[in-house]
């Protein structure tokens, strides 16, 4: 960063959602690549892997590492089977394959014979569209895995998904399950959009590293608290809206920015009637 580009900071997080769409943060570090004690963004993956797997596995719990092409690498994976738990990887580097052939070769031939309607980001809003998808059991270095290919047409360029799972494929209902684990982390997008755009997580002038990771801290949980009031849609979440300046018009959309601003509004209030409380006590004078 800077004119004279030097080393800066980059956000590792690990979130879990479960089937109802709650989400809880596993893991957040600030990584500064200057920092002493620094070793390695791989050695960092890994103790997000075991930080998220101690804080959101337990008893009954059966997690899922899902990730994008970011974290296409041999050694996550291994790792992640170490643990035991599973995994869905969108890949997209090239690899020989045990039986012969090529993982691209294989995807790009692959047969796509089911297809489905799901909710995805297009364009810039949320929308139903048409996928198509289709797998197939290969060899990865040693171990057997499967590839599920996915479609998206209504995405262009974007729309193709090799995804490379542990998980066990025998039919269209077990591959329907990893793209939907897959589209489940597209659908995470909007979290870190709360945080980057809504919450403004790259635009805040603070120096110091120390301080910098306070403000990420803050900034992180009220996303997460965000994320949930959105997810209820009970009565507060209408209440912030409403204090957010919503005026029931059919073309607003009941977004996260609204919600924010009437959080701040509700925390202005709640400081304002404290500090009235407290000049009153203190000085005998009352107020209106």
């Amino acid at each position: 960063m800077g004119k004279d580009r030097r080393p800066g900071y980059e956000l590792l997080t690990a979130l879990g959602l479960d089937p109802a769409g709650r989400l809880a943060l596993g893991y957040a570090h600030l990584v500064a690549y200057g920092e002493r004690g620094f070793a390695s963004l791989p050695k960092e993956v890994e103790g997000a892997i075991e930080a998220a797997r101690e804080r959101l596995g337990g008893v009954g719990r059966r997690l899922v590492y899902v990730a994008d092409r970011g974290f296409d690498d041999r050694k996550v994976f291994g790792q992640v089977l170490a643990l035991g738990e599973e995994f869905v990887v969108r890949v997209y580097r090239d690899r020989k394959l045990g039986e012969g052939g090529s993982l691209a070769k294989v995807a790009s031939s692959l047969a796509l014979p089911c297809g489905e309607e799901v909710e995805l980001r297009v364009g810039g809003r949320y929308q139903r569209v048409r996928l198509h998808f289709g797998w197939r059991e290969v060899e990865v270095e040693g171990r057997r895995l499967h590839l599920v290919v996915c479609r998206v047409p209504a995405l262009g360029r974007r729309g193709e998904w090799w995804l490379l799972t542990s998980l066990p494929v025998r039919g269209r209902e077990e591959a329907a399950q990893v793209v939907e684990a897959y589209r489940r982390r597209w659908e995470v997008e909007r979290f870190f959009r709360l945080l980057k755009t809504g919450l403004g997580l790259e635009t805040f002038q603070v120096r110091g590293l120390a301080r910098i990771r306070k403000v990420v801290a803050v900034l992180l949980g009220l996303a997460v608290f965000l994320w949930e009031v959105e997810r209820l849609g009970d009565p507060f979440k209408g209440f912030l809206l409403q204090l957010g300046g919503k005026l029931g018009l059919p073309s607003e959309r009941d977004g996260p920015y609204l919600l924010l601003r009437g959080l701040v509004r509700l925390l202005n209030y709640e400081v304002t009637q404290e500090l009235l409380k407290q000049a009153k006590g203190g000085r005998g004078r009352s107020f209106g």
